[in-house]
């Protein structure tokens, strides 16, 4: 069992200790050659120091258990503490960009010494360690905030690589290239930062889970001889770590409520052992008769006539209600008008000759 809070401090001891040294030596070269450039990629490293610490805070935070404002856990603040790196880092390119336009326009001589190149070389040669050893770190634990240091870590070694060579060019071209590649540091600073931000945002807004973990719950669930189906799968995320899911599953209607039970039950375990969601499952009876087989294929062949893609599910009969319901799904990717639809569907049903009291509900997937 890796211990994430092992890796979580480890990560965080490395991006402090290495960002500051690179912050201090890049500032200081930055002021004694004069370069605008090197100024803009250490002031970059000063961020990465704060975004070290958030790994070390979000962790902690994220690992709290459960109360009653947080049902679900803490696990969340990661995404958010990702989205804070972002912020930090789009600040820093922002101002950097401003820096560098005010260069431009009042351009300065830089001063070119191999001690200089010697650092910044050493500095890209940093970045890309501690990508890898973040890469590491990340494979170990999967914690998210990690992924947003990597992609950073690599964007700082691509920048450094870029100043490197207009350092070297500048004294023998035009003193306004420093200006230049200070822009073209500071807009790929921005991307980066929009990027991460981006991604943990579709995160917090409730992305489904991996294909790979709806295979795993997909098999154990088909390899199940005691169920007949399942439909209206969902798998949700509140953290890296704590994840639930749900689905219906359609069970013989002739079987005890006790042993239906005894059988989501014994899924719901399983499913947890293998893949660690918390799954919440709901039993469908399922039961033909004459009336349901011959309204099944209607509507089959009603839906397939308007639209190849489109499905159903959960076809059955409320005896208290005395009406039939069934659930048509709708791709993502269909434009299409719900309500329009089931009149549609209505009116070619009835053309067929049916008279069963029939309720119509849509879900996407």
């Amino acid at each position: 069992m890796i211990n994430k809070n092992s890796v979580s401090r480890k990560a965080s001891f490395a991006g402090i200790a290495a960002n500051v040294i690179l912050c201090t030596v890049k500032l200081i070269t930055g002021i004694l050659t004069n370069s605008i450039a090197i100024l803009s990629d250490g002031f970059n490293n000063l961020t990465d120091v704060g975004n070290a610490i958030l790994i070390f805070i979000g962790y902690r935070i994220a690992r709290k258990p459960a109360d009653r404002e947080h049902p679900y856990g803490h696990g969340r603040i990661e995404y958010m503490l990702s989205q804070g790196i972002a912020v930090m880092i789009i600040v820093v390119a922002v101002t950097l960009f401003k820096s560098s336009v005010d260069r431009l326009l009042n351009p300065v001589p830089i001063s070119c010494t191999l001690p200089a190149v010697i650092i910044l070389i050493a500095s890209m040669l940093g970045k890309l360690l501690l990508a890898y050893y973040y890469n590491h770190l990340y494979k170990q634990s999967e914690l998210i905030p990690l992924k947003a240091q990597i992609a950073d870590s690599l964007s700082d070694a691509a920048g450094t690589a870029v100043l490197i060579a207009g350092y070297l060019l500048t004294p023998v071209t035009t003193p306004y290239l420093d200006a230049v590649l200070g822009l073209i540091l500071s807009v790929m600073i921005f991307l980066n930062g929009a990027k991460i931000f981006l991604e943990m945002s579709s995160l917090l807004l409730g992305e489904p889970g991996n294909s790979d973990t709806y295979a795993r719950v997909e098999s154990i669930l088909s390899n199940n001889p005691e169920i007949k189906g399942f439909h209206d799968l969902r798998i949700h995320s509140y953290g890296p770590d704590i994840i639930f899911g749900s689905a219906d599953i359609d069970i013989d209607a002739n079987i005890t409520l006790s042993t239906a039970h005894d059988i989501l039950d014994t899924l719901e375990e399983d499913i947890a052992a293998a893949t660690g969601i918390k799954m919440t499952l709901h039993a469908d009876p399922a039961k033909e008769d004459a009336a349901i087989t011959e309204l099944k294929e209607k509507l089959t062949s009603v839906l397939r006539a308007h639209s190849p893609s489109l499905s159903f599910h959960d076809f059955h009969y409320n005896r208290k209600l005395d009406k039939y319901y069934v659930d048509v799904e709708i791709p993502y990717d269909l434009e299409i008008d719900e309500k329009q639809l089931a009149d549609q569907i209505y009116g070619e049903l009835s053309r067929t000759g049916n008279t069963v009291p029939l309720e119509i509900r849509f879900d996407r997937h």
